[in-house]
């Protein structure tokens, strides 16, 4: 990635930073992934785990960022979404690396638990209620 275009996005993230209840910030999409086109927006992931209105905090740094800005709360999305972050990232700020990492540890857990169940084809989920019902 571009340290030029690395730099202006910290610069506009700074401030979502400073927020008491923001833990991290990360980048990540297509551009981690460096397949970005003209039309990408750029993705950023706000990680805010002590956060005690997690909506409000969403709305109130939505409104603080550009529009090419693509915001979203770690904490409010569904769990294939946080495993794409958690896997493909790069942290733009954070209060503690470590923490970070452990606290992202109980989401690989989770999905470890629930990947099988993710990647059931339609076949196998029929045989799973034929014996189910079977028994």
């Amino acid at each position: 990635m571009d340290s030029k275009k690395l730099e202006a996005i910290k610069r506009d993230t700074k401030k979502i930073f400073n927020l008491d209840q923001v833990h991290s910030i990360l980048l990540f999409g297509s551009i981690v992934k460096e397949a970005v086109s003209d039309r990408s927006d750029i993705d950023i992931c706000v990680v805010a785990p002590e956060a005690k209105n997690k909506e409000k905090l969403a709305n109130k740094i939505a409104g603080m960022m550009p529009r090419r800005y693509d915001i979203c709360l770690f904490e409010l999305l569904p769990l294939y979404m946080k495993m794409e972050i958690i896997n493909n990232h790069i942290i733009l700020f954070t209060k503690d690396k470590l923490d970070l990492y452990e606290y992202f540890y109980s989401f690989r857990k989770l999905w470890k638990d629930q990947k099988r169940r993710q990647e059931l084809d339609l076949e196998e989920i029929r045989d799973l209620f034929t014996k189910s019902k079977g028994t």
